[in-house]
């Protein structure tokens, strides 16, 4: 214990001595941005940026990154190299490729908590990038990345494995077999991406998918803790898209079958063509608009229901608070139909009905609608 008194009583003394020598400099004119505290102890940040490049690499076609702090950005180019622009002195990088796999690893030196003698803190951004011949197709891309961004245009990989804890992603153009994405905080953005199979989960932070067609025969799962889900021009097969506190919105969606799940928030679909969908919802509301549906199974539990399109199969609809709006493109006597409700009102066609109502006729589809506390409408042949 005396031992470690001593340690800390010492440890205390080199920051204190390492803040007044830079306080020191800092008031003599020297360019100091502040003092941070890392495993050496208190060091001078200053204003220069320092680089490791490697503009001669080997060939390689696979790429192993393991990032302590950095944004690092993919970039097709005509040479194989790498560059690490950091601003601490004690940063370390190391780059090799071995048998094809370009390997990489960087430390921040800084790990404690920062002093700034400046009134606006300046906060500098290490970056790292990884040059390679364009068309390069990578067997294998592991990033893992604890504190940045990742960037890249124009990837083509067989697997492509990303792990961001507190970053964002930026991908677009690409060509794979499977990505995965494991987020903690951040944002994630892909556009225009072919794939066999799409995995994604962000505990906080938004995720938009646009121009995105899946070919594998794989289930397609978006898990979102609490943040937003928003994908537009989604082509796959099954998709199951889950959020505990945010909105999922869907924009032309072509799936076979759509299973989503939300505790806190509003499900929206436009313009898009689901087979089957099952969809629960906890606290929010479900709208889908324009769609064509072989069957769909929705409940709300705190809130209202409105669904319009080509509503073929079997369409059934439940909310415990809130109403149910449908309105079908198919006219009346293509439906078997039942609308009930118990503190609330029933309209066909705009017409008040009582608190019930059911037709029960042999037909090809069937709607059926139960609200326990709203309003129930059913509207059909609307173009």
């Amino acid at each position: 214990m005396k031992h470690s008194k001593k340690i800390l009583i010492y440890s205390g003394y080199a920051m204190i001595l390492g803040l007044v020598l830079a306080a020191a400099a800092f008031l003599s004119g020297a360019k100091i941005d502040g003092v941070v505290f890392g495993e050496n102890g208190a060091q001078i940040i200053d204003s220069g940026k320092y680089s490791s490049r490697e503009d001669n690499l080997a060939k390689f076609d696979s790429i192993d990154l393991d990032i302590d702090r950095a944004d690092v950005k993919l970039v097709p180019s005509d040479h194989y190299g790498a560059e690490f622009v950091h601003y601490g002195k004690d940063d370390t990088f190391s780059c090799n490729v071995e048998n094809g796999t370009l390997k990489i690893s960087t430390k921040d030196g800084y790990t404690h908590g920062i002093m700034c003698f400046n009134l606006t803190p300046v906060v500098y951004s290490n970056t790292l990038d990884i040059y390679y011949p364009k068309n390069t197709k990578f067997k294998n891309l592991k990033i893992y990345n604890i504190n940045g961004n990742f960037s890249v245009s124009g990837l083509k990989a067989n697997i492509a494995d990303i792990s961001l804890p507190y970053g964002s992603i930026d991908l677009d153009n690409a060509d794979c077999g499977s990505i995965g994405i494991n987020m903690e905080n951040g944002k994630c953005g892909l556009k225009n991406i072919k794939a066999e199979t799409l995995g994604y989960k962000n505990n906080y932070g938004s995720g938009t998918f646009e121009d995105i067609n899946i070919s594998g025969g794989q289930n397609t799962k978006f898990v979102s803790t609490n943040g937003s889900l928003t994908l537009t021009d989604f082509i796959c097969g099954n998709l199951e898209a889950d959020s505990n506190y945010g909105n999922i919105s869907f924009d032309s969606l072509n799936v076979s079958a759509l299973k989503s799940t939300l505790k806190d928030g509003n499900l929206s679909m436009n313009n898009s063509t689901v087979k089957d969908s099952v969809v629960r919802n906890s606290y929010g509301r479900v709208t889908l608009d324009g769609v064509k549906s072989d069957g769909a199974d929705i409940k709300c539990n705190d809130g209202e229901i409105n669904i319009n399109g080509e509503l073929k199969g079997k369409t059934q609809l439940s909310s415990d608070y809130g109403k149910i709006i449908v309105k079908t493109s198919l006219p009346k006597e293509k439906y078997s139909y039942a609308a009930v409700t118990k503190y609330g009102n029933v309209k066909i066609d705009g017409k008040k009905s009582g608190m019930n109502i059911s037709n029960g006729v042999n037909a090809e589809n069937t709607i059926y609608a139960e609200a326990k506390n709203g309003d129930v409408a059913l509207n059909f042949g609307i173009k």
